[in-house]
């Protein structure tokens, strides 16, 4: 390859085993404004002896915004090598990806100082990196804050209860932003699951959560069921967590409560909040107590002044749900439609009972007022 080939590749592959070409390439990379995704094979790098120029290259390109770090199934560790080439992208990675390392304390520290300067990550790949509880303490502090990161891979890992207990204080940070977290295949159980589900309870980013392959068992599933649709009251329901739509657990979710399951993550998918609620009250709810609204605005009265306000909310609640048609759970051939009309219909009841009187239309009571007086005129004449 040229070098007017190299000037133009978005994306370049390069084997060698010669220090000469590795300063070339270095060369190149340095003056590249087309190079992107840089992908390096670390064990390949280290066998070679004169490496400086190649570094100074990586050092001097402003363009590569996306870095991939290999290793051969494990056994290798970075070292100075991936050292050199993390500090040469110190604040312009938008994407780091480092698969199949043996990464050392040192390293992680290392891993931490280029994450701290990168203020504009997406996405984090640490795919079998051995990765610790304590090891992943230095990674969480270095995201802390950050509102960047939508992505965060660490599957195929060794993090247990510790490690997920880091991650619940990163995801209830409201400036976090990661709407991915894989954590599959690591050394995770209920007792590490838990504090991460309390952390989704206002957590309004996360998507999807990957679990599965870790030892966890059954009795998590009322815990998330709770988190997607809190039913002990209508207020518990529009704070419960209305964004994950994807949870991974393997085997985990009982055949029974499945289908629920799948239906409130379904009814999360839903890009207005707002309709994502209502459709859950909806669902869970078969009496709106209108009680609280007999005196709205007004002093130790009851009146109809809040009903408009109620039949406008069924209304719109009717668009929240027409789209895509839901039907009942456990209830086939019935949609949210007919749940509406239920409520709406016991809503007007419950003011009607409150104050009867004042469903009775005026003209009916003057008129029979007007008839009683004619009478007695008719009597006494």
């Amino acid at each position: 390859m040229d070098e007017a080939d190299v000037f133009h590749q978005e994306e370049l592959v390069f084997n060698s085993s010669k220090s000469s070409d590795f300063t070339k390439l270095g060369q190149y990379i340095a003056t590249n404004t087309h190079l992107h995704n840089l992908e390096i094979n670390i064990h390949s790098v280290a066998n070679i002896n004169i490496r400086k120029g190649f570094y100074d290259g990586l050092r001097r390109n402003s363009t590569i915004q996306k870095l991939l770090l290999r290793c051969a199934n494990g056994h290798n560790v970075l070292g100075d090598v991936g050292d050199k080439i993390l500090s040469a992208y110190n604040g312009q990675l938008i994407e780091l990806d480092i698969l199949q390392a043996n990464l050392q304390q040192n390293e992680f520290e290392h891993i931490a100082l280029t994450l701290r300067s990168c203020e504009n990550i997406k996405s984090i790949n640490l795919y079998a990196c051995r990765i610790t509880d304590q090891k992943l303490v230095a990674i969480v502090e270095a995201l802390r804050g950050r509102n960047s990161l939508e992505k965060l891979y660490l599957n195929n890992n060794r993090v247990g209860n510790d490690g997920c207990e880091a991650l619940a204080t990163l995801l209830s940070d409201p400036n976090c932003n990661v709407q991915t977290l894989q954590l599959s295949d690591n050394v995770i159980d209920n007792e590490g699951v838990i504090p991460i589900a309390n952390s989704l309870a206002n957590n309004t980013k996360l998507k999807n959560l990957f679990l599965n392959d870790n030892a966890v068992d059954r009795s998590l599933d009322g815990i998330f069921c709770n988190l997607l649709c809190n039913k002990s009251s209508i207020d518990s329901i529009y704070s419960s967590n209305h964004t994950l739509c994807d949870i991974y657990f393997g085997r985990l979710i009982n055949d029974s409560m499945r289908q629920e399951f799948s239906q409130l993550l379904k009814i999360n998918e839903k890009r207005n909040k707002r309709h994502v609620a209502t459709e859950k009250i909806i669902l869970y709810h078969p009496n709106i107590d209108m009680a609280q609204l007999y005196g709205w605005d007004s002093e130790d009265e009851r009146t109809l002044k809040a009903l408009p306000f109620v039949l406008e909310w069924f209304e719109r609640a009717r668009k929240a749900v027409r789209t895509p048609r839901r039907w009942c759970i456990g209830q086939p051939g019935r949609n949210l439609g007919h749940k509406i009309n239920e409520r709406k219909l016991s809503a007007i009841y419950q003011f009607a009972k409150a104050m009867p009187l004042l469903f009775i239309p005026a003209s009916h009571i003057n008129g029979s007022s007007q008839h009683r007086r004619s009478k007695r005129q008719r009597v006494g004449s």
